[in-house]
């Protein structure tokens, strides 16, 4: 058996990098300086010196490992509050822990994991304030269970109910996913790091990811391919190169999610489709969800 150090999630580690970035494009400081700038001052020690200082900021930009709260063997301090605590880098600590990097790495996915996924988004995003239609009869149990496990309450879970699926088209579909998020909103991150705004952008995403999963789940074609292309159209953010984001690492981050979202495509499908076998990033989204659809239900 092999030892040494933990393979680092390479989603993860990519989350980390992007935080690591986005810290030293805003403060505009070095590791060295970001190391004295977050680390609190010991008043019992004698004065800091920058040659002995904890060498905390290389280290994540080498490593991409993820941040510990406090508990890491060089500091006992918590390093992502202290960075959020500071001016400018607000939202830092959302960015880092938004339910999207485990629900992206859950293995196995249920209809119950992605309902509840649904819902939180819901709750973070405000969804319940936005006008619904064509609400479904909602199971009192599932209301009063999915309440339980969240901080919304029983009518706001009942929202959830308006994206059942149960047309026979897309149209539907579009029309909800485009109603509840606008792709323009965002585009002020192309110029700008807000790490409150990459936040709800994410959130965003996760939302479009659950709902494909769910439409996986439940067998439905024509929400599978409107929650497909609406995650191939939110990942064009990030695939974009930002002036904030020298090292590209959004870009990375882009593909990865594309990859664990739309990774289960049958190579044997692949060699009866000569247009995938050069497949492009940002195309050909429909087609690998309906590769997964037709691999799910035969």
């Amino acid at each position: 058996m092999s030892r040494g150090r933990k393979k680092t999630d390479s989603l993860l580690k990519l989350r980390t990098l992007v935080w690591y970035w986005g810290v030293r494009y805003i403060t505009g400081l070095r590791d060295g300086k970001l190391d004295m700038k977050f680390t609190p001052i010991d008043t019992s020690e004698p004065k800091r010196v920058y040659a002995d200082r904890i060498r905390i900021f290389e280290d994540i930009k080498k490593s991409g490992c993820s941040i510990t709260r406090g508990n890491h063997r060089k500091r006992n301090f918590d390093l992502l509050e202290i960075v959020n605590a500071t001016e400018g880098l607000e939202g830092s600590s959302d960015f880092y822990n938004t339910g999207l990097w485990d629900f992206l790495n859950e293995k196995d996915s249920t209809i119950e994991s992605t309902t509840l996924h649904m819902a939180t988004m819901i709750g973070e995003l405000e969804l319940y304030k936005l006008p619904m239609r064509g609400p479904s009869a909602a199971n009192a149990n599932e209301l009063r269970m999915l309440s339980e496990l969240t901080n919304l309450t029983e009518e706001r879970i009942w929202e959830i109910q308006t994206y059942e699926i149960q047309t026979i088209n897309r149209e539907p579909y579009d029309n909800v996913l485009n109603s509840l998020c606008k792709f323009d909103d965002y585009l002020e991150l192309l110029n700008k790091l807000d790490f409150y705004l990459l936040t709800k952008y994410l959130n965003n995403l996760s939302f479009f990811i659950a709902f494909y999963r769910y439409a996986m789940l439940t067998s439905n074609f024509h929400a599978l391919i409107s929650a497909a292309d609406k995650i191939d159209e939110y990942l064009f953010i990030l695939f974009i190169q930002k002036a904030w984001d020298r090292e590209n690492i959004t870009k990375k981050l882009a593909h990865e999610i594309h990859f664990k979202v739309f990774k289960g495509t049958n190579q044997k499908d692949l060699k009866t489709m000569p247009h995938l076998q050069k497949f492009n990033f940002f195309e050909n989204e429909s087609t690998l969800a309906i590769n997964k659809f037709m691999n799910l239900i035969n």
